[in-house]
């Protein structure tokens, strides 16, 4: 079904509220042209985005119904898990009212904790800078347990780049226009606070967990191609295998998530809005990298041994060239 112009703006204003959550704006919208709009066809990028959840063709009607579920079944998880963690706080309150003060302390602190999750992820959703400087200061001694705690029970990222996927959802909202430079910036300045306040136990932490996340994408990838390959007609299976992407795996996947993300955005702010920042967490990386191999190589005299001589050898190489 072909749409006049102003439809169209209205369709695009309706698929806007729908992503934002905005479900009050969409039921008051009394537009004459709203029953034939409901029925039309999403746009191309808009259908390419939601592939994994929705019909092709789907309409505009199917996706506001589709994240007006989505944002109810997400609160009451979020309430669900709140209220979980209040009762078990409560409860083991109530049954630490006989022990002694130590443990009612942990309690306590347990409680602390979770509420202060709370209000940092809470402040990051605003990427309000302020607000998540004030949080962290206020942590102190409770620093690790948050900055290692999961968004939630789903959750397949870590509060480092949780900053990151806030901007993504905020993209893909409307015409895309609605993540600013002044957005990136305030991104970039978060994900700088949580890393700067992250000690090497916790960046370790972060840099596992995605790692992790990664190999199973790939496993999983790997699975489905190889499923493929085997129903694919001969000559079709030759010419997959022939221009297969062989992947590249120099960079640890927290790098190269970054860099996702800032190719991602890169018409936005700049192609290299985030590249400092990432040049930071590569030299981290390479450094930790090598202080391992180096503590692994005082451990056993054979493979210091080894290293000396590999280290000699170079040294031996570049004098010959000089």
């Amino acid at each position: 079904m072909l749409l006049t112009d102003r439809q169209k703006n209205i369709r695009d204003s309706l698929i806007s509220e729908a992503i934002q959550g905005n479900f009050e704006n969409i039921k008051n919208n009394y537009d004459s042209d709203i029953q034939e709009v409901l029925k039309s066809e999403l746009p191309s990028n808009i259908q390419k985005e939601f592939k994994d959840d929705l019909p092709n063709p789907c309409t505009t009607s199917q996706l506001i119904i589709f994240k007006k579920n989505q944002k109810e079944i997400n609160q009451c998880i979020q309430k669900m898990e709140q209220k979980i963690e209040s009762i078990s706080c409560d409860i083991a309150m109530q049954e630490a009212k006989g022990n002694d003060d130590s443990h009612m302390q942990k309690v306590k602190n347990l409680k602390r904790t979770s509420d202060l999750h709370h209000k940092l992820r809470q402040a990051i959703d605003y990427l309000d800078v302020k607000k998540v400087k004030a949080v962290l200061e206020d942590c102190d001694t409770n620093l690790a347990m948050i900055l290692n705690r999961p968004i939630h029970s789903q959750s397949k990222t870590t509060l480092l780049l949780y900053p990151l996927q806030v901007g993504l959802n905020k993209r893909y909202i409307g015409d895309g226009k609605r993540l600013k430079q002044e957005d990136l910036r305030n991104i970039k300045e978060i994900t700088k606070l949580l890393w700067d306040k992250a000690s090497p136990d916790i960046r370790n932490f972060w840099f596992k967990f995605h790692q992790d996340q990664q190999e199973e994408s790939t496993k999983d990838t790997k699975a489905t191609f190889e499923a493929h390959l085997k129903k694919a007609p001969p000559d079709i299976r030759d010419l997959w295998l022939k221009y297969q992407r062989v992947p590249e795996n120099q960079d640890a996947a927290v790098i190269k998530l970054l860099k996702g993300e800032q190719q991602r955005h890169a018409k936005i702010g700049s192609e290299k809005w985030l590249e400092d920042f990432i040049q930071e967490v590569k030299d981290y990386r390479e450094q930790k990298t090598i202080e391992e191999n180096l503590e692994i190589a005082t451990e056993k005299p054979t493979t210091k041994s080894v290293l000396q001589d590999a280290q000699l050898s170079q040294i031996n190489r570049t004098c010959c060239i000089l």
